[in-house]
């Protein structure tokens, strides 16, 4: 197991987000005002959940790939840079981030949520998920949600 440390970072985890990282729902849902910490918490969730379980896989996604880019992957690569440590590769093209455990990260348009098909997850991350016109997305990524004890 590798020790991801938000101190190293300084990341600030303010009271919602300790919630997310003690909580035992299998579902969790954060609504709050802009720049309240929602997609950073569920970032950070997501990370340690990859870093805990070698050979974990997830999924971030957002309706629109380039808002994706410039939001919630930039927050991503702030929380763990790309020569942090943690980061095996970085596949541009492919959109897939692989750690020094062998778990993957994918970053995927929500709009073409059919692609969701056939994979295999740990964990997923909708953010801004008032911008999915259907909950389609969301039954489609809970299917693939199979990875035992993560």
């Amino acid at each position: 197991m590798v020790n991801f440390s938000l101190e190293a970072y300084e990341v600030n985890i303010i009271p919602k987000q300790s919630l997310i990282h003690t909580t035992e729902a299998k579902w969790i849902w954060l609504i709050g005002a802009i720049r309240s910490g929602k997609s950073a918490g569920g970032l950070v969730e997501g990370i340690m959940a990859s870093l805990d379980y070698a050979g974990n896989r997830g999924l971030v996604t957002r309706w629109e790939y380039s808002v994706l880019e410039k939001t919630t992957m930039s927050t991503f690569f702030e929380l763990v840079p790309r020569d942090s440590g943690y980061v095996r590769k970085w596949q541009d093209v492919k959109h897939r981030l692989e750690l020094v455990n062998g778990s993957e990260i994918l970053f995927m348009e929500g709009k073409e949520y059919y692609k969701f098909r056939g994979l295999e997850l740990g964990f997923y991350i909708i953010d801004q998920a008032e911008e999915f016109p259907t909950p389609a997305a969301m039954e489609t990524l809970d299917g693939r949600l199979n990875k035992p004890n993560v």
